[in-house]
């Protein structure tokens, strides 16, 4: 690459990831005084931050909260969850050899005979 296409990209910085508390001081603060500015300002000043979210962002977390009765993201992965099949999505030194004797099942026979599916339970 020459030097000059190097000096002229830019390098994208991540999006900030704001925390609970941030979000929740957010949303109060909109409910309490209805302006977005107000609520940026107050972040800023209570928080000790020198950047507040936008304004598109605690409109964001005002709706959210509107539909859900919380600011908290509902798409993180949590510890325990479920996928929509009802199989735990955290990965267990159990699970991991139930996937491993399910591999060789079904090289060994037809899929359709295997125990573990058979069995019918989340690996």
């Amino acid at each position: 690459m020459s030097k000059d296409v190097a000096e002229s990209t830019t390098v994208s910085t991540p999006r900030p990831q704001w925390e609970l508390g941030q979000r929740i001081h957010c949303v109060k603060c909109y409910y309490k005084t209805g302006s977005f500015k107000k609520t940026q300002e107050s972040f800023m000043r209570q928080l000790e931050c020198e950047k507040a979210p936008s304004k598109s962002r605690i409109q964001n977390w005002v709706d959210h909260f509107e539909k859900y009765g919380t600011v908290e993201n509902l798409n993180a992965a949590r510890e325990n969850r479920l996928s929509q099949s009802g199989c735990p999505k955290k990965r267990t030194a159990e699970l991991v050899e139930r996937v491993k004797e399910s591999a060789l099942c079904v090289s060994e026979v037809s899929p359709s005979v295997c125990p573990v599916r058979l069995a019918g339970e989340c690996w």
